[in-house]
């Protein structure tokens, strides 16, 4: 499903405009730079976090450079912060600068990436480091190009490095439905990567084959119905790999912690195609 949200465009300054020159040489076409802007949509394979839009003040990481991939006229327009206004439903969302350095597009060809969340301490949009802990649904755009200042906007589609693992439990068959915790363990998935915002490619997975546990309280997200606990935890996929096993359990307590129940759903050598980013897999315990 395509979900597109448009966004505002704002002008550093005016339109183009001519100016003559002071000699007998053929009039030179001088252009006022304009803002780089963005908006932004979402892949086709959505398949994470439910929702339309990004989060109301949720930022993106996006860098210009020039067509060749060298500084866009001789400028770092490197992890440039723009920020979300609004939250898509109630009032219209709006992306905007918010850094201290403006990207601005000349006549100069360029092209730009983004990745999400922004992260201050990031250098190299190549070199994103995403982890599981903080269940952060990671995003990159890839190359937007064919910039500059009768183009300005960057329409990036924002594209999902995570995969999730989707249990679903009928209520009928356990004795308690507080959802404390879930944990994984499989040698197809990690805790820890390196996110290149320019291609998706995921690097240096660290974890693989270790216990991955998130708690409630610390983003694990949980739903349920009259009949079914539905539990869902983001991973990190190693595509690299084409099959192997995961071992998921899910603790559960009556609410006050003093009784435990533990879930478990053995699913190894039942996966026989690699894990890929941005998509949803379901198990199920019934």
């Amino acid at each position: 499903m395509n979900f597109k949200v448009i966004f505002k465009c704002m002008l550093l300054a005016g339109l183009p405009f001519l100016a003559a020159c002071n000699s007998d040489d053929t009039d030179l076409q001088m252009v006022q730079p304009l803002q780089l802007c963005v908006s932004t949509g979402v892949s086709e394979s959505r398949a994470v976090v439910d929702g339309w839009f990004l989060p109301e003040g949720g930022q993106l990481g996006v860098s210009l450079v020039a067509a060749d991939g060298t500084a866009y006229d001789g400028k770092s327009y490197n992890n440039i912060p723009y920020t979300a206004t609004g939250n898509g439903y109630d009032t219209p969302q709006t992306w905007s600068c918010t850094g201290s350095v403006v990207p601005s597009l000349s006549t100069t060809l360029g092209k730009a990436v983004a990745y999400y969340p922004y992260n201050e301490s990031v250098t190299d949009l190549t070199a994103n480091p995403i982890e599981t802990a903080s269940q952060t649904d990671y995003m990159y755009s890839g190359w937007y190009s064919y910039l500059y200042y009768a183009t300005p906007k960057a329409n990036l589609t924002m594209n999902h490095a995570m995969a999730v693992i989707k249990v679903k439990v009928d209520k009928a068959d356990i004795a308690y439905t507080n959802v404390v915790s879930m944990t994984i363990h499989g040698d197809m998935i990690g805790s820890s990567a390196i996110l290149n915002a320019t291609d998706g490619t995921l690097s240096s997975i660290s974890g693989l084959g270790e216990s991955i546990t998130i708690k409630k309280e610390d983003g694990l997200k949980v739903t349920e119905d009259d009949e079914y606990i539905t539990v869902e935890m983001l991973v990190i996929p190693d595509s690299s790999i084409t099959s192997g096993n995961l071992v998921i359990s899910v603790r559960v307590d009556d609410g006050s912690g003093s009784a435990l129940n533990t879930i478990n759903i053995d699913i190894s050598s039942a996966i026989s195609q690699p894990l890929v980013s941005g998509k949803k897999y379901y198990c199920f315990k019934n």
